[in-house]
């Protein structure tokens, strides 16, 4: 086993460990690493809704259902299925049904990547809210770089990254390095983020 991968099995043990959503979004980080799609691996080909969706998850590090397609910044899965541009809403209309008008897909587990259906749950917004308060997730005041909870990236990966570009590094390829989205490296590179 490589240096690398003993590295991804450490920290994905780690990542287990803790039980938090912040743990198991760094377990899910970890699985996509760990686990890339298969090579021409296309969303948009073939199948139903189901074969499509059940292609992006990985299953078995815990309860939750981890989207390995794209992420957002936010950290939750993205698609184009069934009308819906997040993957949780798009589990949730294969396996529960329709959204109705002004309800929102709301995560019990509090992991924004994970699409089993029986994490999910409907509720208005202020329910949203709500449930996010009573479970302590609201974060008042600034929240930048590494202070963010949603942040994957550290001040010296961004010096990392600066450097890389400086040197020519492709932005695609400093994305995958750093298992990040290219607009994330445009962002850093630019100083829009990270400044």
């Amino acid at each position: 086993m490589d240096t690398q991968m003993k590295n991804i099995a450490a920290e994905f043990v780690k990542a287990q460990k803790n039980k938090t959503p912040e743990g198991r979004m760094m377990e899910a980080r970890l699985l996509r690493e760990a686990l890339p799609p298969p090579q021409g691996f296309n969303q948009f080909t073939g199948g139903t809704p189901l074969e499509r969706m059940m292609r992006h998850v990985i299953f078995g590090a815990s309860e939750c259902w981890y989207w390995r397609g794209s992420i957002d910044t936010l950290g939750y899965g993205r698609t184009r299925m069934l009308g819906e541009n997040r993957a949780h809403r798009a589990s949730w209309r294969i396996f529960k049904g329709d959204i109705p008008d002004g309800m929102k897909v709301m995560h019990k587990c509090d992991t924004r990547c994970c699409v089993n259906p029986d994490h999910l749950m409907l509720g208005t917004q202020i329910e949203n809210i709500r449930d996010m308060l009573n479970k302590g997730r609201f974060v008042a005041g600034k929240c930048d770089g590494e202070a963010n909870p949603m942040a994957r990236l550290t001040r010296n990966s961004v010096e990392e990254i600066r450097r890389l570009k400086q040197a020519g590094t492709k932005q695609i390829e400093i994305a995958r390095m750093f298992g990040v989205s290219p607009m994330t490296i445009s962002r850093a590179v630019r100083m829009e983020s990270w400044k």
